[in-house]
């Protein structure tokens, strides 16, 4: 039987630089938030949020991803990560008159 620890770590390895990612998109995320408070911009954008999606999804695609429904798939983990990004510009802005963080989360119970 072949041996998992290698793979595992290489793994490892992934998860860090995907949570590094993370950390520096919060940060991007609340200067954003911070912009759109400044231009008195709404914090839900979206037809922004689905041009995201579309594009990160052709690029999974075009990086060799192998699943049949890049869209969804990439969709069903942007959604959360964008959910995310628009909780942390809320949480700086009193301009957002999309859903509230709660609502957010109902809706995503109810899909």
């Amino acid at each position: 039987m072949e041996d998992l620890k290698p793979w595992r770590n290489i793994l490892r390895g992934i998860d860090y630089t995907v949570i590094r990612a993370l950390v520096e998109r919060e940060k991007v995320s609340q200067t954003i938030g911070e912009v759109k408070t400044r231009k008195g911009l709404e914090v839900h954008q979206p037809l922004k949020e689905q041009e995201i999606i579309k594009a990160l999804s052709h690029l999974y695609s075009d990086l060799g991803g192998t699943n049949p429904n890049p869209e969804g798939y990439i969709g069903s983990i942007y959604t959360l990560i964008i959910e995310q990004s628009r909780a942390i510009q809320y949480g700086i802005s009193n301009n957002g008159h999309g859903e509230n963080q709660g609502q957010e989360r109902e809706n995503r119970a109810i899909r």
